[in-house]
Parts: structure tokens; sequence; C-alpha cells
């Protein structure tokens, strides 16, 4: 699951609907299941009618859930509220009560008349003249704290029944995080004269080496209820422990910590098992990383308790998949037959790349001035950080792997030139959440829901149509093998393949995960096909002039407060109170600089006087002075605020989701 700051209320969408589909799927089978133990066989059980022969019977399982930012926070509530249990979201339920993903998106923080954009916009962080973030991150912790909340309602031990099929026991979570500190790389460079092992290298004293940084990290947890022993890259989860609980729930802080923006988040040393150290887990990872058990890295320079401050994981790792889709590898890899298709893998992405170069306006590439330098060198560094060269290479050579994309669509009737009618099209700005750079969400809960349920409707073509395999594939048609196995009793005219195959290029595909609101998947008729409605239309949410006047107090009292500290910070100092060797390095500083790099002593007392008579001018004039001094300051913050909102309303108006007035 991709970053997506607000937008996080699509990909909760498309996880609600998901989960439901596998759910209903596993209730089916069950009741073929009960049916055969009752009549003694599939042929017996059909003749009694209490066998649905059009239910496939092959199991898909979740073996690892993965996401930086948005999608982190979503991958740890999901892993969560596995363990209580999930109350979908549909027609009955169209509030999502009960639901842990729509109260942690749609829902947000909000309290009544407090809406969670305008508790970000309280002051109450800056009350010691520190900034931690440009928005109070309060409102944050209140979403994220909210899985405390969530209800041990089942177990996942090897022997127990009440846990879904569909969810493996040992399921993994991954989470990605920005270190602010990083992890120092060490190489020994010594090595090229030696042929000593890298352990024995480490204690070689003097040997020439190169230190670089790794930034990049992960914090990968399992809900394996078995000792973890030798398996030192895995964190326990288990949602009994309050320790493990609040643990992952603050890397979850912490992956979603968007940079500036919200406050950066401390991650203290974890409370990990006798048998693992904080440096057996990240030279574990660091060994996944570049998969080499002999590395020749100086370990002995990562400490045992590595504390260190980090911000939002979408920063140099927005979309995990090289992460999970290695978990995948290693547990298909156990697998007798190679050539047998057994894992795939699927990203939600609420912001794919390709959807913002086909809106992006054409750009100057010639650049001359440092104004326009420095947005792009800043781009550029991200950007070369966000490429995943091991990863593609890896994983995306091969022509076996199964890799899926999830991200919105949204179809509405516009006036087509040529047919002279209206027609669906597709919209160039499919989610509401997806202005300001992912945080109009914030602005209006109507945007989120219709983003939710967008996410359920999304979710349930691409079941319908894309997750699937061609019927042609099931079997290698040079060799006759099976290359999946979970097709092996579909054939062509029975009811599993009347009901759920769909023609997409000409030829039949057979979906690996069968959704059963559908009676005949490739009919037109919704009553047949599982159609969902399309949510609530852009119209009906548009965000009035009205609606952003009442965020405007907010957002001018932040605005104040930060400019207030910043003001406070630089004219009389502040912002933590130095230690004794800083202390004292400063005096030094200031000292030295008086003494041989001011100006010389008659320019200084020039500087003194006019000073001094500026002061008294300035009491003089106070009663004229001090009303200017405040409509300054009033000038100042009201341009700023009014900077803010011409943005927000130009970006609303281009994505057509503010109101005319």
């Amino acid at each position: 699951m991709a970053g997506a700051v607000s937008a996080g209320a699509y990909t909760a969408g498309v996880m609600d609907y998901l989960l439901e589909t596998l759910d209903r799927w596993e209730r089916a089978k069950q009741e073929n299941l009960n049916a055969i133990r009752k009549h003694g066989s599939v042929e017996e059980a059909t003749a009694a009618g209490a066998y649905d022969p059009s239910i496939p019977m092959h199991t898909v399982r979740l073996e690892v859930i993965g996401g930086a930012s948005a999608g982190g926070m979503t991958s740890c509530i999901t892993t969560l509220a596995l363990f209580e249990g999930f109350t979908f979201v549909d027609k009955d339920n169209p509030q999502g009560k009960g639901n842990r993903l729509f109260d942690t998106w749609v829902n947000l923080n909000d309290q009544g008349n407090s809406k969670t954009l305008a508790q970000m916009c309280e002051t109450g962080d800056l009350a010691t003249g520190v900034i931690p973030s440009l928005l109070n991150s309060a409102a944050i912790d209140g979403i994220a704290d909210k899985a405390n909340e969530i209800k041990v309602n089942r177990s996942n031990k090897h022997d127990s029944a009440d846990w879904p099929s569909y969810i493996a026991k040992d399921l993994e979570l991954i989470m990605t995080i920005c270190s602010l500190r990083g992890v120092p790389l060490e190489i020994n460079f010594g090595s090229a004269l030696t042929e000593k092992s890298a352990e024995s290298q480490q204690a070689q004293k003097g040997a020439p080496a190169h230190r670089m940084y790794m930034h990049k990290g992960i914090a990968h947890f399992t809900i394996d209820p078995a000792p973890l022993v030798n398996k030192d890259h895995l964190i326990p989860l288990d949602p009994n422990n309050a320790k493990d609980k609040q643990f992952a729930i603050e890397c979850a802080k912490a992956t979603g910590a968007f940079p500036v923006g919200l406050k950066a988040r401390p991650i203290p040393h974890p409370d990990l098992p006798e048998y693992i150290t904080q440096r057996k887990y990240i030279a574990a990872h660091i060994r996944r990383m570049f998969e080499s058990q002999e590395i020749n890295i100086n370990w002995d320079k990562i400490p045992e308790k590595f504390e260190f401050t980090a911000v939002d994981g979408g920063t140099i790792n927005n979309e995990p998949f090289g992460e999970v889709l290695r978990v995948l590898e290693e547990r298909a890899s156990k697998a007798a037959d190679d050539k047998t298709q057994e894992h795939a893998l699927m990203m939600i992405d609420p912001f794919p790349n390709f959807a913002e170069e086909a809106t992006a306006l054409q750009t100057n590439y010639i650049l001359k001035t440092i104004s326009e330098i420095v947005p792009n060198l800043l781009s550029a560094i991200r950007r070369q950080a966000m490429v995943k060269e091991s990863d593609i290479s890896k994983s995306f050579v091969r022509k076996d792997n199964m890799r899926y994309l999830i991200f919105p669509v949204r179809r509405a009737l516009r006036w087509d030139d040529e047919k002279q009618t209206e027609t669906p099209q597709k919209d160039d700005y499919p989610i509401a959440c997806g202005g300001l750079g992912g945080f109009s969400g914030f602005f209006k809960r109507e945007f989120r829901e219709h983003d939710f349920f967008l996410g359920r409707k999304n979710c349930q073509s691409f079941l319908r149509k894309h997750f699937s395999v061609p019927f042609d594939e099931v079997t290698d048609k040079n060799t006759g093998e099976l290359v999946f196995p979970i097709f092996s009793d579909w054939q062509e005219g029975d009811e599993k393949f009347q009901r759920f195959h769909y023609i997409k290029d000409d030829q039949a595909h057979l979906p690996i995960i069968p959704d059963l609101r559908i009676y005949d998947a490739c009919s037109k008729k919704e009553e047949e096909n599982g159609h969902l409605d399309n949510p609530i239309q852009f119209e009906d949410i548009k965000i009035t002039a009205e609606e952003l006047k009442e965020l405007r107090r907010p957002f001018r009292r932040r605005v104040s407060a930060l400019l207030w500290a910043v003001l406070k910070k630089n004219l009389f100092g502040g912002g933590g109170n130095p230690s004794e060797p800083e202390a004292h390095s400063d005096k030094y500083a200031r000292r030295y600089v008086r003494k041989y790099l001011s100006n010389p002593w008659l320019v200084r007392i020039l500087g003194y006087l006019i000073t001094f008579l500026v002061l008294v001018v300035g009491l003089v004039i106070s009663p004229v002075l001090i009303p200017i001094l405040v409509f300054l300051w009033y000038y100042v913050v009201t341009k700023v605020t009014n900077s803010i909102f011409e943005a927000i309303v130009e970006d609303f108006k281009m994505r057509d989701l503010m109101a005319d007035t």
C-alpha cells in the first residue's frame, strides 16, 4: 500500500472490499464443506441441493501486508483489526459502524464540532517556543491511538479454529521508516588484500574503511505465535501484549509523519525478545537487502540500542513492493515444484505516477536561476532515492511474477462532441482527497467518504476483470504441465466457469478471488454482474466558501503562532537549553568573533549610538509606533493566510471540488 496522506481513505476502501470478498467466499466454501461432511460426497451433496458447484473451492491467503505512510498505517490497523473481526461497510452499514478502517480514515479524529483539520491548527504544541511541525500532530496521535481500542476476539494459535483461512497465521506486517540518524555501514577496504572472513576482518584494527549511512529502514513484524528462532529480521506482534501493540502503533505514527507538515517521531529501543538484539535485527535486514550472509561490513559499528528520530516512510520508499515481494518469494521457494505459480503481488496506489504525468503541465527543462534549480534539485534527490534498482533487477525481470496495481478510476457522464451525447468518461482527478498533495481530504468528511466507497468499487472491478489468469495459460502449452493448480478443476462450460469467467482481450480470464456478489461476470445487467453504485457525485460534495471561511480563524491562529515562534527565537533566542559543552563552545565562539572578526571599535561605537537614538525616538513616538507594528503584524499574518487559501481554492477549482458562489 503506497503512501497517500488523507487518500488513505481510498486504500482503506480497497482493503475493506477485498477482506469482505474473501470473508464472503470463506463462508460459502465452509457451507459446501459442511454439506460434504453431512452427505458423504460432493455428488450426493449436490444431488441433495446442499452443495453449490458454482463456488470455487481453492484457497487464497494473505501472507504479508506492507506499506508506507498512510499505506503503512492502514497495514498496521488492518493487521490488528484481523484479531477483532471486521464489520464491513455495505448497504446495510453505510456509516461504517464497527469498521476500524472506515472509522480511522473517514471519521479521522472528528469529535462533534471539533473537526480534525481545526485540531491540526491548534497552537498548544507551540507553547514552549519550539516548532515541531507546521501542523499540530495531536490529532494524528488520536487517530493512531484508536488502534488500542481494538479487541482480541479470535486467536491465530496453530490449533485455533476461529482464524480465517484467507489470513496466514504467521502473517507479516511491513512499514517503511525514514531514519534521520542513519545506520552506519562501514565497508572494510582491507579485505581485498587478505583472505580473512568478513567476521574476522571486523576485529582488524586500523583497516581502511568507507562509511555510508542507510536511512531507509523498515519495521518488520509478524503475528506468528511461535518463538522467532533464527528469524532476527522479525519483531513479534502479539495483540494481547500491550508493549507489542504500542510499539507497532508508534511505528505506524512514524511511517505517517509527513516531513515538516507533521511531527517527526522518536523511535525508542523496542522491547525485543532476549534472543534478538537491535543490532541483530538491523544486520539481518541489511543481509536480506543484499541477499548475502557474508557482507564485509563492520557490524560492531552499529549500536546495540539504535534509537533515532523518524519521518514519513514514504520520504525515500513510498512503494515498498520489493520488501513485500521478497517475503512472498521466500515462502514460495519452499514449494516442491518451481514451475507452479503460487504467489502474486497486489499494490494499492491512490497516486499512480502515470496519472501525474498525464495531467502535468509542460515545464521548462532548461534551468538558469537558483529559484528554479533548488526545488528541482530537491525533487531530483527524492526521485533518485525512490528508484529501487535491486528490487527491479531481482523481481521485475522474471516473467512468471504476477504483479497487479489498483489505482483510482472514476467515470462520469460528460458531453461527447463526436457522439453528440453524454458518455461515461474517465475523470482526470478521480479522487477527492488527491488535492493539495493529498491533504484535501482533511477539509471535508464527504471527500474521504467518497474515496472510501470509490476504493470499494474499484476493488470489485479489479477482482472481476484484472486479478485473473487467462484460461489458456492454466497449463503450459508446450508441456501440458499444470501452472496454476487452483484452476485444475475448472472446465469450460461448468458452473464455476460460466459464473465467474470474464472475457478480456478476446479470451476468457478466471478470477483468482471470486466475488460472490457476481452471478454472471460477463453480463451487462447490474443485478447479475454485482454492480456497486458510483460514490456520491462530486457535484454533491463540493466545498463551499462558507466551509472554507470556518477554517480561516484556525488557519490565521496557526500562522500567527508559527510566525511569532520564529520571530521570538530569532530576536530573543530560545529553542531549548544547550548542554554544558555546547554552551561553553558558543561562549568561546562569540568572544572570538567580537575580538577578531567584528567591525572596528569606532564603527561599533557609532552603531551603538544609532541604536540608542532609535530606541529613544521609539519610546517617544511609541503611542504611534505600537499601532503601526500591530497593523504590520496583522498585515503579514493576513497576507500569508490569504496566500494559503488562494492555493487551496486554485487546487480545488482545478479538481472541480469548489462550489461556485
